[in-house]
């Protein structure tokens, strides 16, 4: 079964999919882009057909699998008025919280038949604290680097966007203040 279409939000992810096209055995990710205009309004560009939320609800479609490792979560403000916060999932608000860890932690993601997807991560220094982190995707199936991305000075909120399909790895390191 083919997903076209789709659009998926996995909040410090977020998983949007684009047209259909056969499904390649490997894993692969091609990097789009950097959206500062979205913030926390992901409901306007992400997450139509499913997403997780740090602290809050998680809806995937059926045969996408997500599964995080080695995370903490943590929340800053709940509610939050700010436009970098997240907004929750019951639409009644925003909540500033996220999945971090001091080192790093990776996200295992199987797309199964959904075809190509959009993948974004959004990432928001919330106290400030001049984070730098890289984002690396692997095919989990080779262990190959698919495609590697650092973001920094993301105090206002920042998405990284790729196109991606199969079954990838994720892992988020946190390299510096």
């Amino acid at each position: 079964m083919r997903r076209s279409g789709m659009k998926l939000l996995l909040a410090l992810a977020v998983l949007g999919v684009a047209a259909a096209s056969p499904l390649h055995a490997a894993g692969s990710a091609g990097f789009i882009g950097r959206d500062i205009g979205t913030r926390g309004d992901w409901r306007s560009a992400y997450g139509a057909e499913g997403y997780a939320l740090p602290a809050e609800a998680t809806r995937l479609p059926s045969g996408v699998r997500a599964a995080l490792k080695g995370h903490s979560e943590w929340t800053w403000e709940n509610p939050s008025i700010d436009r970098r916060a997240l907004e929750n999932e019951p639409r009644t608000g925003r909540r500033a919280s996220a999945w971090f860890s001091k080192t790093h932690f990776t996200l295992e993601l199987e797309l199964g038949d959904a075809g190509p997807c959009r993948l974004a991560f959004y990432f928001a220094d919330w106290d400030s604290l001049a984070r730098r982190q890289t984002v690396e995707i692997l095919d989990r199936d080779t262990g190959a680097v698919l495609d590697r991305q650092s973001v920094s000075a993301f105090y206002g909120g920042e998405y990284l966007v790729w196109r991606v399909q199969g079954n990838l790895a994720v892992t988020i390191t946190h390299t510096g203040f």
